[in-house]
């Protein structure tokens, strides 16, 4: 929940509000309450329905809204401004433009087909060793079924 703009972000927008909160304070985040005794006095008031959301009529609201432009006006902190943004140095650069290439394009080139070389032969490599897992584990899991090869699977079915 949006506590810092609670009248902003909830009240006006979804037109509820919390009546019957029982901290000093202006609604907040329950984390920010410090003594044990509020919070159990805020706890007991919400399982007793004392402390409750309320739906607000529309005249309720545009009354709200009014006034909460007002106190704004007034220079009392009903909303609270975002927070702004770092503006960037203007000669900041991205990661890729900072790394230096020694390399002529030519040589870069080159090293780019050799990197994809060598990609393609791991995964060739790779996909080898799994299709030969796959196989071994086809075995085990025939002979541990009882079935030897599948030249005498269809003689184990068959049998069944």
């Amino acid at each position: 929940m949006n506590y810092d703009n609670y009248e902003k972000k909830i009240v006006e927008v979804y037109a509820v509000t919390i009546n019957g909160w029982t901290y000093e304070k202006n609604i907040c985040n329950p984390g920010k309450i410090g003594c044990q005794e509020c919070l159990i006095t805020l706890l007991n008031a919400l399982v007793t329905n004392k402390c409750r959301w309320d739906v607000l009529t529309d005249e309720e609201l545009s009354d709200r809204i009014s006034n909460n432009h007002e106190c704004q006006a007034n220079s009392e902190k009903i909303y609270k401004p975002r927070k702004a943004r770092q503006p960037r140095a203007i000669n900041s650069a991205k990661s890729a433009q900072t790394v230096c290439d020694t390399d002529s394009e030519d040589e870069g080139q080159d090293n780019e087909q050799d990197n994809e070389q060598d990609n393609e032969q791991d995964n060739e490599q790779e996909n080898e060793q799994e299709n030969t897992g796959d196989m071994n584990g086809v075995k085990e899991m025939l002979s541990t079924a009882g079935v030897g090869t599948a030249g005498t699977m269809s003689e184990s079915v068959g049998s069944v």
